[in-house]
């Protein structure tokens, strides 16, 4: 939006919206013109090379680091492609065309089926989103923030505290804070699990890697730190989504634990 911005020449708008931002973010404005304006200019390689943030397929704090070192390889060769990296229109299209934006819909439809909430996604609606491409682009951006089009539409209906937030969350504030509270009891079912390992299981899974990474869960009473305000790391970098994965996979191998001998790897 910055830059596009820029491409119009609409200098005095970028000049304030920029200052407006680094007031919003704390920051200086140097660096807002960095973060805001040239950084997404610059090639994707470049970019990943000066801030480099681990995939979910990345060996080391992604899904790959909890599989088996036998099966790791033709595990990533079989992943779905990764979207919405460069931002690029081929990149959205293939987004709602693959899995990504399917996905998300079906889930939150899921979740909130569990509540008696029905969903609806007005970006699906070909109306809604014809209305937002004829909005000059100086409206989707005020007072040092984003999205406007959809804040002003909220006004009233969402508590400021969610209309004017200054991160959008992904899918698992709600499962972190409650896999936190169950940590110990996770952290005893890997060590069950390792204690009477299964050829199934250990043929799929590191059970080590999991354990560990069901280690890096904060403890119940520290978990808000890690959600709703901001997208913050663990220890060492890790990403929040991380520990997340763990659990995932230890569900899978405590089911495949129960498996009869012979069974585990049919289909």
């Amino acid at each position: 939006l910055y830059a596009t911005l820029l491409r119009n020449g609409r200098l005095i708008a970028l000049t304030r919206e920029l200052r407006a931002r680094a007031r919003t973010d704390g920051i200086s404005l140097a660096r807002a013109i960095r973060s805001r304006l040239i950084g997404p200019l610059l090639p994707w390689p470049l970019r990943q090379a000066l801030r480099p943030s681990p995939g979910m397929a990345d060996r080391r704090n992604g899904v790959a680091a909890y599989l088996s070192a036998d099966i790791v390889d033709r595990v990533l060769a079989r992943r779905l492609r990764t979207v919405l990296q460069t931002n690029t229109p081929a990149e959205r299209t293939l987004a709602f065309a693959d899995h990504h934006i399917p996905s998300r819909c079906t889930y939150y439809s899921i979740m909130a089926a569990r509540h008696g909430v029905a969903v609806s996604f007005p970006l699906l609606d070909r109306r809604v989103v014809d209305f937002i491409l004829s909005l000059p682009v100086q409206m989707f951006l005020a007072d040092g923030q984003s999205r406007q089009p959809f804040r002003a539409a909220m006004h009233g209906i969402l508590p400021d505290s969610v209309r004017l937030a200054r991160h959008k969350v992904g899918l698992f504030d709600d499962r972190f804070t409650r896999y936190a509270d169950c940590k110990a009891e996770l952290l005893r079912k890997i060590e069950a699990l390792r204690a009477t390992p299964s050829p199934v299981v250990t043929e799929i899974f590191d059970l080590g890697a999991i354990q560990a990474g069901l280690e890096k869960l904060p403890g119940p009473e520290r978990a808000h730190l890690f959600v709703r305000a901001s997208p913050s790391t663990l220890a060492g970098g890790m990403p929040v989504w991380s520990p997340l994965m763990a659990v995932l996979f230890l569900r899978a191998a405590w089911r495949l634990s129960a498996v009869p001998p012979g069974e585990g790897t049919q289909g």
